[in-house]
């Protein structure tokens, strides 16, 4: 009699695990790793057969993970990086190259595809998962059959379409942090030739995080999603139509203050790392009242697919539209004089349009199609502070000399003006922008079937993009300080300071030339009162000449090809060896939130070149692929930050060049029918080539050959046990996760984001587990599971914030602690 282990046993046995690809698996339970289908090439291909790096996650491993969207998958396939703590402004980065910025004048270099249409990089680019069939990860640039906004690689999201089998099921998990997850699905035949699917997911997490303000949780979920899906199937036509929909409300990030709010009330400044305090903690103090991230998402595809003497025709038409907004505390402390909020608002339709042939001879397997992309993209960044925080920032950037609300205060009373109090006022500024965004692009792409064991692909995309942007950031609102500036002046207030300047400065200790020096050095009248409205009149962070009067506009075009030439050879029936050189593209863009004059940005390009072998010992269960990779991108945007004249850190996109040489490894071994090991992992050495770090107003420091951050090592690995139980199926899955420490830079060392400190790291090794241990029932009619993501309770400082610094409150991101969870499921 065969064994029957339990459930505990299973579970200590998956002792080493990690994220296994995808693999199919047949009806008597054995997994079989070598049948699995992809459309990375936009043809169906086994996954051993495609010449590039790629990896492939299945509904299963999402599954065993207890990911509720890609933000789950973090670490999961190395070398793909997932920073998804904002959801409407999530962070994808692959190989090393990602943008991480957020305004909507420039694009990702990793292009996010749901059923291959383009989800953008902010509010359609992290969704719930819902009905999803299998992720692909394709690495290096995949711009001649993606697109231009898949220069450093792609992500293609694959759901599952209406069958002809009528399915009914219901998922439902409940975990501590008060999470409530759900997910509902029913397909059925409509007639012989159309049939209809519908899903469902709720997804909620109150947090783990307490919020000292007022007692709030923080740090989790709150959205729900639906998916519909028709399709009707002809002699020789299909048409596939689906509607997607997704809310969601639920808090910010929680941004957490290093300083203690007792140095920020007492002395903010200078920054001093001895003092700050560990942010892995589960309380913090956010004071902003308003904090809220929130979107609505709509999708409409329609994907129509003929049957020709020659060729298959498919159009896919697609609209995707929503508004979203992250309204944050960026100070992330409980002291008023030191208030930093921001807020993002975004408004985005996109309208996608491509027609495609695919053919194959005894010889050929081509692609060839247009497409057409138009983004009507609005945005609006805010500002909300107070004025006495604006004291503090002028106030540190002049030497404590210029407090403009300060010295009102004191003026007023020493002229015996009454009732006058000009701090801690409201206080906002804006930015707004908008982007109309159109490309067009034919590309064509052949395989050569140069002999029966070789073959030649041949690629090539020509691309126009246009666009045009505009800025306006007008004065800041104050209608409280509005109000009393008009009393005084109405009195002759400041034509009296102006009149008895050198008096003043003379109660002020300094002499008036000095005072005067000061007011000129920051570009202020040298006349006191005209100096003193200017102050409180004027913008401290969106502050163009140029844009605060009218809106200003600009328009860009331009031209790309983008080929991939891309050799394989078998050198048995199970081993193949592949070498490429690919071309990749992204258009230029504008920079959105700090500008002078024109802020244009050139187009990116990335020259890629990989060896690889992928192979099989098929009666071993044995599945491997392995890649050598080099690439020179050129003018990657970033977003950063830089201290402006008036003291307060903005965001500028910087713009670099950079280069990599890495290894990618990935493999399965089907032990037996009931044991299966994978693992894969990544080793990069990235550096810049041309970059310049413009430390402050006066310095820049040339970093080429610097390393740009990335660490050298990412791994994962993974055990899978599968054994019958209690007259069904017990499994058990452990996930493994590793990442080596960030290579620090003069600029993140300089910034803090990289190093160690008294009280903690950031940018040091990092490892997860998530164990997941289950039985189903026979022909899995229902089963139950108990998911633990993070088994070892580790939690990292995510990354540490310059933001705050501008009125001495650096702050930090943790991850997130040990969650448990218990899941039943039923099928019908």
């Amino acid at each position: 009699m065969k064994a029957r282990p339990t459930l505990i046993a299973l579970a200590a046995a998956a002792a080493v695990t990690a994220s296994a690809p995808a693999f199919a698996q047949d009806e008597g339970g054995v997994q079989n790793l070598g049948v699995v289908q992809v459309t990375g090439q936009s043809r169906v291909q086994q996954l051993q057969e495609v010449p590039i790096t790629m990896s492939v996650l299945g509904a299963e491993t999402i599954k065993a993970v207890g990911a509720t969207s890609m933000a789950g998958l973090d670490g999961l396939i190395p070398g793909l990086k997932i920073e998804a703590s904002q959801p409407t402004q999530p962070e994808y980065s692959m190989r090393g190259l990602g943008s991480g910025d957020f305004g909507i004048g420039t694009d990702a270099p990793v292009g996010i595809y749901l059923n291959g249409v383009y989800a953008g990089k902010t509010g359609g680019a992290l969704l719930n998962f819902n009905d999803v069939k299998r992720i692909e990860v394709l690495k290096g640039p995949q711009g001649t059959l993606f697109g231009r906004n898949a220069a450093g690689g792609a992500l293609s999201i694959i759901s599952n379409e209406p069958g002809r089998e009528r399915e009914a099921s219901v998922l439902l998990r409940l975990g501590d942090q008060g999470q409530r997850h759900g997910e509902a699905l029913f397909n059925a035949p409509i007639n012989d030739s159309t049939a209809f699917r519908f899903s469902v997911v709720r997804e909620h997490k109150d947090g783990w995080q307490t919020n000292l303000y007022d007692g709030s949780k923080w740090g989790g979920d709150d959205g729900w999603g639906t998916r519909a899906a028709v399709k009707w199937v002809g002699e020789n036509t299909t048409a596939l139509l689906t509607w997607e929909h997704e809310s969601m409300s639920q808090k910010p990030r929680a941004i957490i203050a290093l300083p203690s709010d007792e140095k920020l009330a007492t002395n903010p400044f200078p920054e001093d790392p001895s003092t700050w305090v560990n942010p892995i903690r589960k309380t913090f103090t956010n004071n902003y009242p308003f904090a809220l991230e929130s979107r609505r998402f709509d999708g409409v595809t329609l994907r129509l697919t003929h049957d020709l003497d020659f060729a298959t025709f498919t159009s896919t038409t697609a609209y995707r539209g929503f508004t979203a907004q992250n309204v944050q505390d960026n100070d992330g402390n409980g002291v008023f004089q030191t208030s930093l909020s921001t807020g993002n608002f975004e408004k985005n339709k996109s309208w996608q349009q491509e027609f495609r042939l695919n053919g194959t001879t005894d010889k050929l397997d081509w692609v060839a199609g247009v497409s057409a992309y138009y983004e009507d993209a609005k945005q609006q960044t805010a500002l909300y502070s107070n004025t006495q925080t604006v004291d503090l920032v002028v106030g540190n950037a002049s030497g404590g000399l210029l407090t403009p609300f300060g010295i009102t205060n004191q003026l007023a009373s020493l002229f015996g003006v009454p009732g006058i109090n000009v701090s801690g006022l409201p206080w906002t500024e804006s930015m707004f922008n908008t982007g109309k965004y159109k490309a067009a692009a034919a590309y064509g792409d052949v395989i050569w079937k140069l002999t029966k064991d070789t073959n030649v692909t041949a690629g090539i995309r020509f691309t126009h993009d246009s666009k045009s942007f505009s800025w306006y950031n007008p004065p800041r609102i104050a209608p409280e300080l509005d109000a009393t500036l008009a009393a005084l002046n109405g009195g002759g207030f400041f034509d009296g300071v102006t009149a008895n300047q050198a008096d003043i400065a003379q109660s002020f200790g300094v002499p008036l030339a000095y005072l005067q020096a000061a007011l000129a050095a920051n570009s202020l009248s040298t006349d006191l009162g005209k100096a003193l409205q200017q102050l409180m009149g004027s913008n401290i962070n969106f502050n163009s000449p140029e844009a605060t009067n009218a809106v200003v506009r600009s328009s860009a075009a331009w031209n790309n090809t983008s080929p991939r030439l891309v050799i394989d050879h078998h050198l048995n029936k199970d081993t193949m060896v592949f070498g490429s050189v690919t071309r990749g593209y992204q258009a230029g863009g504008f920079n959105a939130i700090y500008k002078e004059g024109i802020s244009t940005f050139s187009p990116e390009t990335i020259t890629n070149y990989e060896l690889g072998i992928k192979g099989s010992l098929k009666e071993a269960g044995l599945f491997y692929t392995a890649s050598l990779f080099h690439y020179d991108f050129n003018n990657l945007q970033s977003i950063g930050t830089s201290k402006s004249s008036e003291g307060i850190l903005t965001y500028i996109v910087n713009v670099s060049d950079q280069k990599a040489t890495g290894i990618d490894l990935e493999g399965a071994w089907q032990i037996n029918s009931n044991w299966r090991l994978s693992g894969a992992t990544e080793f990069i050495n990235q550096t810049y080539k041309r970059y310049s770090y413009a430390k402050d107003a006066d310095t820049s420091i040339d970093m080429a050959g610097q390393a740009v951050g990335t660490p050298r090592v990412t791994a994962t690995l993974g055990l899978n046990a599968r054994y019958g139980m209690l007259g069904g199926e017990g499994s058990a899955t452990l996930n493994w996760a590793y990442s080596s420490a960030e290579r620090c830079n003069s600029e993140t060392s300089d910034k803090y984001m990289c190093g160690s400190f008294p009280a903690f790291r950031v940018g040091g090794p990092t490892s997860r587990f998530d164990l997941r241990v289950g039985w189903d029932a026979p022909q899995k009619k229902w089963g139950i599971a108990a998911i633990v993501q993070n088994l070892t309770d580790k939690q990292y400082v995510a990354y540490v914030s310059s933001l705050g610094s501008a009125v001495g409150s650096r702050t930090a991101n943790v991850t997130s602690p040990r969650a448990v969870a218990i899941e039943v499921n039923f099928k019908m």
